[in-house]
């Protein structure tokens, strides 16, 4: 039996920290800086990573501004002095100038070595490189990813003792008009299992699947549509309420539900296996990218909570568990929804 949870966003988050003079606009989707501040910005309403675990992203579209910053900031950020970059800032940017990721940044550092053939050649001022930036938050490992709709620009870290954050943003100059995107989803949007294999049943709601000892190699299929676009982030998380070996992971709506025992580059599913070397069998059209060590997740061994998070654009799912990562996987180009 397998409960299918968190394919919503708790809250939408909307602008509700700016400095004076400045003005939140749009039922606060809109932060105008209305030239009263150099390196100031404002900070949203809704908590992130509160237990310092699982995923996050927002977007914010540039309306109007020249020289940007993005990322994430703490409660007590006072929304100004966004220039300096020391490990004590309680925020923790990625700027947009020649090189922003080794100056204006606050507490966040590069993740990796930046270069220009890897992050960005130039600025991404005003609309240079987009004016959609995206940016995605693994809680666990205390990073966030910035792109646009163009290009990948940069991964930071931010300091362990972070647990709960905001989505923030700020201007070294003083023309910007910020709209905070992507936040939460449609009232209804909630996913539930709605296809399985015969003699199997779909109970509360839709939120179970119960294999009752019908079928071997079989399995069930959500109701939301992921990744139409082909761009953007998603998640979504099973929990085993009973099961001994598993499979978890994404599909075509054309899976037929069962023969989940292949390996073939034309399956309709996509999955990781939780029993020895499951990365490499029994997977489907997935093929590993990174994956955890020895043993099994089998049964509870490694948690009761698979968290699985889909990279749109990189085609790629993320597992883990409450306890551990467990692998990544690759999905075909061609896969859209």
């Amino acid at each position: 039996a397998m409960a299918l949870e968190d394919t919503t966003s708790a809250a939408c988050a909307r602008w509700v920290r700016a400095p004076g003079g400045t003005s939140i606009l749009s039922h606060g989707k809109v932060w105008r800086q209305n030239r009263r501040c150099h390196w100031c910005g404002a900070r949203a309403s809704r908590p992130m990573c509160r237990g310092g675990r699982g995923y996050e992203k927002f977007t914010v579209k540039i309306e109007a501004g020249t020289h940007h910053q993005v990322g994430i900031a703490r409660a007590g950020w006072n929304l100004h002095h966004t220039h300096r970059s020391h490990p004590h800032d309680q925020y923790a940017f990625l700027y947009s100038h020649t090189h922003g990721w080794n100056r204006h940044r606050g507490a966040g550092r590069p993740a990796f070595t930046p270069r220009t053939n890897t992050w960005w050649h130039g600025t991404w001022d005003r609309h240079h490189k987009g004016r959609y930036l995206k940016v995605f938050i693994n809680c666990a490992a205390r990073t966030f990813t910035v792109r646009t709709e163009r290009q990948f620009l940069g991964k930071m870290r931010y300091p362990r003792s972070w647990t709960t954050i905001y989505a923030a943003a700020a201007g070294q100059s003083n023309d910007h008009q910020l709209r905070l995107m992507d936040t939460c989803r449609p009232v209804g949007a909630s996913g539930k299992w709605v296809a399985k294999w015969h003699h199997t049943q779909i109970t509360n709601g839709g939120k179970v699947w119960r294999q009752n000892n019908r079928c071997h190699w079989c399995g069930v299929r959500a109701s939301r549509p992921m990744c139409t676009s082909g761009r953007g982030f998603d998640k979504f998380t099973v929990r085993i309420d009973r099961g001994t070996y598993h499979q978890v992971g994404i599909s075509t709506r054309r899976w037929n539900l069962a023969h989940t025992h292949h390996s073939r580059h034309n399956d309709q599913f996509a999955f990781l296996y939780s029993h020895h070397h499951g990365w490499n069998r029994h997977r489907g059209a997935a093929r590993p990218l990174k994956t955890w060590g020895g043993g099994n997740w089998d049964r509870h061994h490694k948690g009761k909570y698979l968290k699985v998070f889909v990279n749109c654009f990189a085609r790629t799912f993320t597992v883990r568990t409450e306890r551990q990562f467990l692998g990544k996987m690759r999905y075909p180009r061609n896969w859209r929804t």
